[in-house]
């Protein structure tokens, strides 16, 4: 399910270490998925461009696959324009996204999206850094200066 553009992997690997505080390519992409979904940015993301590295949550963000939902959720909501007001709106789009069925808790139009708010936050990171720093806390810093102020404030 969690898909990663091939150009974002290559981009991003020398920031993972299992020393580090990237330890895995899914560290990476949640970086990417939080600032795609606090930007309200999405990139569509091609099957032939990508590569899926993992099925399932990894045990260490099992917890966070509910909080991963409800933003989805939340931000869908924000950048489609809908008034999240209106119970009825949100109960329908409730239904498009959740799936009770799902590991994931997400539909597979839902998990496609994810894959595409990823994709268009690693977009937002390549346009403030066109190439990943050496230093993984120097990229830390950045994202942290220069991105996180901004989100959700669509």
């Amino acid at each position: 399910m969690f898909r990663m553009h091939k150009n974002a992997s290559m981009w991003g690997k020398n920031l993972i270490d299992k020393n580090g505080p990237i330890k895995f390519e899914f560290d990476l992409y949640y970086i990417f998925l939080l600032v795609g979904l606090g930007m309200g940015r999405t990139k569509i993301l091609e099957d032939e461009d990508s590569k899926e590295f993992t099925r399932w949550y990894p045990k260490s963000y099992q917890s966070t696959k509910h909080k991963v939902a409800m933003l989805l959720l939340y931000s869908d909501l924000k950048v489609s324009g809908f008034d999240i007001s209106n119970r009825q709106i949100v109960k329908s789009k409730i239904e498009e996204i959740l799936s009770s069925d799902s590991e994931s808790l997400l539909s597979d139009v839902a998990g496609k999206q994810l894959n595409n708010y990823a994709n268009g936050g690693f977009e937002v990171i390549r346009e403030k850094l066109d190439v990943a720093p050496g230093d993984v806390s120097l990229f830390l810093s950045i994202i942290y200066d220069e991105i996180f102020p901004d989100l959700f404030n669509f």
